[in-house]
C-alpha cells in the first residue's frame, strides 16, 4: 500500500479494497500500526493512530496514481476504498549502515561497551 500524506489535514490516506478484511477489523477496533521501510538506507518509521475507512469517490480520484492500475482498472472502480489514518504518534529508526554496523559490533564485542547503532527518535503528534 503507498501512503499519500494529506499534511494541511494531518492525516494518511491508502487506497484499499472493499474487499479486504481490513474494513471489518477496522470497524472492530480503529486503533493501527503502520511501518514504513526504506531498507537500502536503513530508515524506519512506526506511526500508531486512528484509522477509518471511507467511500470518497472525488478523493479516490484525487489522490490515484499510475501504480494503482496494478489492483484497479480505473479510478472509477467501485470497490475502491480509502483507509483514512489520523497520527496521534510516531517513532523512527535510522541505522548507521551495514559496514559500519559491522564495525561498531565487533568493536562493542571487543571492548564490552554498549553500540550505539543509530538514531532513535519517538514524536507525539496530536493535533
Amino acid at each position: 500500500m503507498a501512503v499519500r500524506p494529506v499534511p494541511e489535514e494531518g492525516a494518511l490516506y491508502f487506497l484499499t479494497d472493499a474487499d479486504t478484511p481490513k474494513s471489518e477489523e477496522i470497524e472492530r477496533n480503529d486503533n493501527i500500526c503502520i511501518v514504513l521501510a526504506n531498507t537500502e538506507k536503513q530508515k524506519y518509521v512506526s506511526i500508531t493512530g486512528q484509522a477509518e475507512i471511507i467511500d470518497d469517490r472525488d478523493r479516490v480520484k484525487q489522490i490515484w496514481s499510475i501504480y494503482d492500475k496494478a489492483f484497479w482498472s480505473s479510478a472509477d472502480d467501485p470497490r475502491i476504498r480509502i483507509l483514512r489514518v489520523w497520527p496521534e504518534s510516531a517513532e523512527f529508526w535510522e541505522g548507521a549502515g551495514a559496514i559500519t554496523t559491522a564495525v561498531k559490533l565487533v568493536a562493542a564485542g571487543v571492548s564490552g561497551r554498549r553500540v550505539r547503532l543509530g538514531k532513535n527518535e519517538k514524536v507525539d503528534l496530536d493535533q
